[in-house]
């Protein structure tokens, strides 16, 4: 799997980001939590996904979901895009 993945762009943690508020009008979310890792970063970000009421997905596996279960992935982004 690692050679697979590269490294995180510096720029993308240098960047500031403009946040309109655009997010509010999006009718169907979805979090997805990859919890088989530790730290992590992101369980905060599932509570504010909770505390919106967007629809919230666990799954037992490292950061690199789209590797380690592809096809549980697939199943949960098509399910995702249909929603609504």
């Amino acid at each position: 799997m690692n050679r697979r993945c590269t490294t995180q762009a510096l720029a993308t943690h240098q960047q500031p980001i403009t946040l309109t508020g655009a997010i509010d009008r999006i009718e169907n979310v979805t979090f997805v939590l990859a919890e088989g890792y530790s730290p992590s970063l992101f369980p905060p970000f599932y509570e504010k996904a909770k505390a919106r009421g967007w629809k919230k997905i666990k799954m037992a596996c490292g950061h690199d979901v789209m590797l380690e279960m592809p096809e549980e992935l697939t199943s949960v982004l098509l399910a995702a895009s249909q929603a609504g």
